[in-house]
């Protein structure tokens, strides 16, 4: 997911959360959204920009069952914008809920946090 984010595929990306009523995402900014609000949000993101890297930091799983897993991923992001506009997110981290659904693992709950970005303008 990570590598198909930093090729700004999001596309691919998006197949590893589930396209389900029963998905819920809550941004750092604390509002829930549905499957089609984040997939709209991503792929906004991604027409912006010129140029994504995802680097990590770690990540943990913990196995809740045979069909459910909570993925921890802490991460930092780049992002230049075909603005010109440079962001850089210092430490986030994105707790997932996974689930087995018709044998493949899905994300069907994810809620990021960090510290707000910081934006720059990349010079001319």
């Amino acid at each position: 997911m990570i590598e198909a984010c930093n090729k700004l595929d999001i596309e691919i990306a998006l197949t590893y959360f589930l396209d389900s009523p029963d998905f819920m995402g809550i941004g750092p900014d604390g509002v829930p959204i549905d499957f089609a609000q984040f997939k709209k949000a991503n792929e906004d993101m991604s027409n912006a920009a010129r140029s994504m890297q995802f680097t990590n930091i770690g990540e943990d799983f913990k196995v809740l069952g045979n069909d459910q897993v909570l993925y921890i991923y802490r991460y930092n992001a780049e992002m230049i914008l075909n603005s010109g506009e440079k962001i850089v997110y210092d430490k986030l981290a994105m707790t997932s809920l996974c689930k087995k659904v018709e044998g493949v693992w899905k994300i069907i709950f994810y809620h990021e946090s960090g510290l707000p970005p910081v934006v720059t303008k990349l010079s001319e």
